[in-house]
């Protein structure tokens, strides 16, 4: 367990970076609080996250001291890890309502006939998971203005709906929610309808991104935890389906950034018969009222996204209740500055990192003439180092928030800009040869105003298919 000391720099912005509100566009203000000096988790913890705090310690550092910093999320593991400091980021973040109630934020994979209610009934086999039956005996006592937290009826998850519909509204459904329940913990999935609600499922990213950040830091501003979890596959549309892992990297990168826990649903349901899709290829299937969690029952979608929810209960209860120092070993954090002598290491891909330019001190890239662009790109920048040890099809997203522009450069070896290969405002997407690469995440001048500030970059990799990364 970390001192008071230690809590209060780990929320208060220990690094040098500024600590902006990354919803401080008046849209996004659903949520009121009557105590303003209620622990805030993701709004400060995502300034902790970012850069200066992301970054390896040095040299002069003591070698025999674990890493504390900002887990790294692999992506090859349906729960995120929860080493020391993640640990902590979620203890000063459960402050609010009663501990064993949580809430549902979602659309029809939330509120779906085989989804979590059937815990509170009579047909649960927890199977080779006797484990977890504390767990689902402490949930279940929980009051939900009546109900169990399990089978209540949620005005924060509908079908059909996105996280837009989830915070609009005065009060939105997710006000409507917490007053009704008080909870300290969410369960929060949203992206299948999401997917659709732009020119490109690119483009809708944008939107989404501002959606969700306006969400997460409105429940864990008022002491609330989520938890994030992925979308399934698109079996009714191959491109759909090509374009789920990048949003669900978004979702990653979101849960990273503010170090709550994420549940890679997509990974849990990938060798399931049908990738766990019931007939339409949207949905998941059921079997056995949704809570078997035997053999049998694991053969279906929601009876596994059941199963996986439970388990993240069961680690947030350890953590955030129970007062476990971590659940996980402390891993090597990020590499590098972000500098052009110390970019920041891409470690592997899907590769996410949130920053903000407006805390860089590096502004040394200004025109991308390898990209033939006269853009103004004079503001601060941070750099990423990218090595291929095989031809990739790389994506590359950015999404930042109004008042923000941070444009991508993808560049050579050489990390200048007459090494520039391709630019974008918002997505570079191409086939690469093996070897070392450099992003530019820089900020984009307009007149005598530099748009600087915070950003996600994801980096992810194109379906084999998919024509847009040729």
């Amino acid at each position: 367990m970390r001192s008071a000391t230690q809590l209060a720099l780990l929320l208060g912005c220990l690094a040098l970076a500024a600590c902006p509100d990354p919803v401080g566009d008046d849209d996004s203000a659903w949520f009121a609080s009557d105590d303003d000096d209620s622990a805030s988790g993701a709004d400060d913890d995502d300034s902790v996250v970012s850069d200066d705090d992301d970054s390896v310690a040095s040299d002069d550092d003591d070698a025999t001291e674990p890493p504390y910093g900002p887990a790294l999320y692999p992506a090859d593991r349906v729960h995120s890890p929860i080493p020391s400091y993640t640990a902590d980021v979620l203890r000063a973040t459960a402050t609010a309502g009663a501990a064993d109630v949580f809430m549902k934020v979602g659309d029809s994979h939330t509120v779906t006939w085989g989804a979590m209610p059937c815990f509170a009934g009579s047909s649960v086999d927890l199977g080779d998971h006797a484990e977890l039956q504390s767990t689902l005996d402490f949930f279940l006592g929980g009051d939900a203005a009546g109900s169990t937290p399990f089978d209540r009826e949620s005005h924060a998850a509908l079908g059909g709906m996105t996280a837009s519909w989830a915070i609009s509204g005065d009060p939105s459904p997710i006000e409507q929610e917490i007053d009704a329940i008080g909870p300290r913990f969410a369960l929060v999935q949203y992206g299948t309808n999401d997917m659709g609600m732009g020119y490109t499922y690119a483009s809708a990213t944008r939107a989404y991104y501002e959606d969700m950040v306006a969400l997460l830091d409105g429940l864990t501003d008022q002491g609330i935890v989520p938890a994030l979890m992925a979308i399934p596959r698109r079996g009714d549309d191959a491109t759909a389906d090509w374009w789920v892992p990048a949003w669900n990297d978004v979702i990653r990168g979101l849960a990273r950034s503010r170090q709550l826990p994420f549940i890679d649903l997509h990974l849990a349901l990938q060798d399931l018969p049908g990738q766990g899709l019931a007939g339409d290829g949207v949905h998941m299937s059921t079997g056995g009222g949704g809570c078997d969690l035997t053999g049998d029952g694991l053969l279906h979608g929601n009876n596994v996204r059941n199963l996986a929810f439970l388990q993240a209960l069961d680690r947030l209860l350890a953590v955030a209740i129970e007062g476990e120092p971590s659940l996980d070993p402390d891993e090597p954090l990020l590499a590098g500055a972000g500098s052009p002598g110390s970019p920041f290491e891409v470690p592997s891909l899907p590769f996410t990192h949130l920053a903000d330019t407006s805390a860089s001190p590096h502004s040394n890239l200004d025109l991308y003439t390898g990209c033939a662009s006269d853009a103004d790109e004079s503001g601060p920048e941070y750099l990423y180092r990218l090595e291929l040890d095989e031809p990739t099809r790389l994506r590359v997203l950015v999404l930042d928030l109004p008042g923000v522009d941070i444009d991508v450069h993808l560049l050579d070896g050489t990390a200048t800009e007459e090494g520039c290969l391709e630019r974008d405002h918002h997505l570079v997407e191409t086939t690469l040869d093996p070897g070392t690469y450099h992003l530019a995440l820089d900020s984009w001048v307009d007149g005598a105003e530099v748009l600087d500030g915070e950003y996600m970059v994801v980096v992810t990799t194109c379906h084999p298919d998919d024509p847009a990364c040729d």
